[in-house]
């Protein structure tokens, strides 16, 4: 089968994201992996926009498989909220994330371990978020500076 997401249509998942099929997302397709469960992320996709941003959310990508994104990534949170996990199904075995060139990324309070995005852009985490390891082409930001309060 074929599951089409539409231009300007948005997706809702709350649970796992499994491609067993053809899977084709127009410009603006929105997919979200919402919810509170943890949700695996299985088989080659190729998202439009892709957003994993619910505090405390395990995304689990299948080993080996590669996640494609073309125009908006956004992984995270913000705030004080728990961090957002991006982990391999297999841990030790890379899951593959691949990033448009001209594409744009908000990645802010993640955890990553055992991804490999060097086939697309270096993804930069912003401070706050944690490097558990075995990941290439990422940038993860240190909290630096002192700030002095003068009242």
């Amino acid at each position: 089968g074929i599951l089409l997401v539409s231009e300007d249509q948005a997706l809702t998942v709350n649970g796992d994201w499994i491609n067993r099929a053809t899977f084709i997302a127009r410009s603006n397709g929105v997919v979200d992996l919402a919810g509170a469960d943890p949700a695996t992320v299985a088989g080659a996709n190729a998202f439009d926009t892709l957003i994993g941003t619910n505090a405390g959310k395990i995304l689990s990508f299948a080993a080996g498989s590669t996640t494609t994104v073309a125009r908006l990534l956004r992984l995270g949170t913000f705030g004080r909220a728990p961090l957002v996990t991006l982990q391999s199904t297999a841990p030790g075995s890379p899951w593959f994330l691949q990033l448009a060139g001209d594409a744009t990324q908000q990645i802010a309070k993640v955890r990553v371990q055992d991804s490999d995005a060097r086939n697309g852009q270096t993804l930069i985490a912003a401070a706050g978020s944690v490097d558990a390891g075995e990941n290439h082409n990422w940038q993860f930001l240190k909290a630096g500076g002192t700030v002095i309060l003068i009242r």
